[in-house]
């Protein structure tokens, strides 16, 4: 019997796997925003593998953003979770 194995290499920018899981994502955001009201006020913000750049960074591009405009309030707070150094690195570094 020969068991099959997932293959690491299909979770990559352009691959079938990696487009069908972005697409569930969208499903499952667009669904909870409709249906889930601990869902109603949020703001939910998806980039996927379809806007360049590594995630920590347009993470804190985003939040830069958010810093830079008119409306910030600067009791405003963000959790970011995540085992990846550059994140934890570039977190300490946001405020």
């Amino acid at each position: 019997m020969v068991k099959e194995s997932f293959d690491s290499n299909l979770i990559t920018p352009g691959t079938k796997f990696l487009s069908e899981v972005s697409e569930r994502i969208r499903a499952y955001i667009k669904k909870r925003l409709a249906c889930d009201k601990l869902w109603k006020n949020l703001t939910v913000v998806f980039s996927d593998a379809n806007c360049p750049g590594e995630g920590e960074h347009k993470i804190m591009e985003f939040i830069r953003q958010q810093r830079a405009s008119n409306s910030y309030d600067p009791n405003q707070s963000h959790c970011i979770y995540g085992a990846d150094a550059d994140l934890i690195m570039l977190a300490l570094a946001t405020h």
